[in-house]
Parts: C-alpha cells; sequence; structure tokens
C-alpha cells in the first residue's frame, strides 16, 4: 500500500496542478481571441444597448439601440491589442461614417437631437477567466438642431438649423466575454461575433444620462431591404417602399404589478426608474482582417 504524501508536499502538489490548469486555460483563451491582424467591424450587424440602471432595485431601462461600426484588433499580444468604436443613430452611417468606418468631419445627421460617441482604448488585459478587459476614453457628443417649419404648398419636410454641440469624455472599460475554445475554429468558416459589457457609475459621468434622453434613437434593421411598388391607380393608393428586415427592439420597461379595482381595466403607467448606472452592452460582427 502506498504511503500518503506530507502535507507540505500535497499543497505544493496541488498548486502546481492549480498553477498548470490556469496558464493552459490562458493559453487556450489567447488562441481564441488571436486574430493576426485589424479586423473592421460590419456595422450592419453590430450593435450597441443603451440602458439606464438601479445599483439597488436591479431595474433596467433600455432607452435605445445604437449602430456601431470601427476596428477591433486582437492577438496572442493584448499588449498590441487595440479596439476603436464609433457609435452612432441607426439610419444615418451613410451621412456620419466615412469610408474606414470613422466619423466624417463636418457632416450631420438628419436627426433634430442625437448622440455620437466614440471608443479609443489604451490599455488590453487579459483575467484569469480569460474575458478581455478594454479600458480607453469614451467621448459622447450630444447635437442639437433647431427645426425651421415654414409650412406652404411646396412644404417638403423640416430643415434645420446650425447644430450645437458638447462632448464630454470619461474613461471606461469594456469587458469583452471570452470566446469559446471549441467554437473557435468555426469563426473561418462563419461570421466572428463577440459581445462586451460596461458599466458606467453616472456620478462619474455627468450628462451621460441626459444627452441619451435627450436624444432620437431611430428603430435599428438588420439586413434592410426596400422596395418601390410598381403604381397602380393615383395617389391616394400610392403607400411608399415596401420593406423587409430583421428589427432589433430595446427590451421594455418593466410595468409595476397591475392593480385591480374601480380603474380597472386600464393598466398603471410605467415610469422611468431611479437610475445611478448607465450600461453599454455591444454584440460585434468582425469582418475580414486587413
Amino acid at each position: 500500500m502506498q504511503g500518503k504524501l506530507p502535507e507540505g508536499k500535497l499543497l505544493r502538489y496541488l498548486g502546481k496542478m492549480a498553477l498548470i490548469l490556469i496558464l493552459a486555460t490562458l493559453s487556450v483563451s489567447a488562441a481564441a481571441w488571436a486574430q493576426n491582424g485589424e479586423s473592421r467591424i460590419d456595422s450592419r450587424h453590430s450593435t450597441a444597448s443603451l440602458s439606464l440602471a438601479s445599483s439597488t432595485s436591479g431595474i433596467s431601462w433600455n432607452i435605445g439601440i445604437a449602430k456601431v461600426s470601427g476596428a477591433v484588433t486582437l492577438s496572442n499580444d493584448p499588449g498590441k491589442d487595440a479596439v476603436n468604436l464609433v457609435f452612432y443613430p441607426a439610419g444615418e452611417g451613410s451621412r456620419v461614417l466615412n469610408p474606414s468606418g470613422g466619423f466624417r468631419e463636418n457632416s450631420f445627421a438628419d436627426l433634430s437631437r442625437y448622440t455620437l460617441m466614440t471608443f479609443r482604448s489604451s490599455r488590453v488585459t487579459q483575467n484569469l477567466d480569460g474575458k478581455l478587459a478594454v479600458t480607453g476614453d469614451l467621448s459622447v457628443t450630444h447635437v442639437q438642431r433647431e427645426v425651421n417649419v415654414v409650412w406652404s404648398n411646396a412644404y417638403s419636410g423640416p430643415d434645420y438649423g446650425d447644430p450645437v454641440s458638447r462632448t464630454i469624455t470619461r474613461q471606461v472599460t469594456f469587458v469583452f466575454e471570452a470566446p469559446n475554445p471549441t467554437t473557435a475554429a468555426i469563426h473561418d468558416h462563419g461570421p466572428d461575433e463577440r459581445s462586451a459589457l460596461t458599466i458606467v457609475n453616472l456620478t462619474s459621468f455627468p450628462g451621460l444620462r441626459r444627452t441619451w434622453l435627450d436624444s432620437v434613437w431611430p428603430l435599428v434593421v438588420e439586413d434592410e431591404h426596400c422596395e418601390m411598388p410598381w403604381p397602380r391607380g393615383g395617389f391616394k393608393d400610392y403607400k411608399g417602399a415596401i420593406c423587409t428586415g430583421t428589427p432589433v427592439l430595446p427590451t421594455p420597461l418593466s410595468r409595476p404589478p397591475q392593480r385591480f379595482g374601480d380603474d380597472y381595466p386600464r393598466l398603471d403607467e410605467a415610469t422611468a426608474p431611479a437610475n445611478d448606472q448607465a450600461t453599454i452592452l455591444i454584440h460585434l460582427r468582425l469582418e475580414g482582417h486587413r
């Protein structure tokens, strides 16, 4: 019968095994993260869900969905990694984005009030669980344009005045979920998709809540395709273009419990919850390496 290891040797042995497992996990995770080059973000299938939340009640209010563009560089060396993101309202990419996926200079969205955001990473580290912590500056620009409406027979829509903008910048950290090593290989044959989350304390990012709430967030529709129908009859029958696609809907605000009483069946109105946090949950689809 073999004798038992002394307690000291057993602890050292278990410690070495744990270290080997940690190093093996990091090695597999690093291989799963590796891209060996810069990947463009597919803005047609990349979104950011913007929410205000309460750290005490856990209630979250998803106020809108933004589109995401930019570029990501991931490798076996986090010191060489970089994440550059731009966030913009749906349907405005052709107006505000340049061919490389960044924001154009002196260009404006066709909205009365909106928000544009950029994120530039300055440090990337890998956690023991394989997740990437990407720290950088988040710049939030709120743009407001006065609407000048002159009603006449030739009216063709609102005319926006000169834009007035303000920008606030703070450091935030996006935590990217670790890729599944068993499915990482299929990225060579299908879309490479990544998700990340940042939670911002609103007390350290003054103005962010007001900026988001005072913005128009159009509905996001992925793979949208519109066709003009053949004209039939007169203008009374005209209904505009016929469009198809997949909408990305915000999560509705949970309503308080319904009360049954004299005012039934009217539902209680949903009110905005008290909030001290802002969250940005991004879903990215990466294109080929550049």
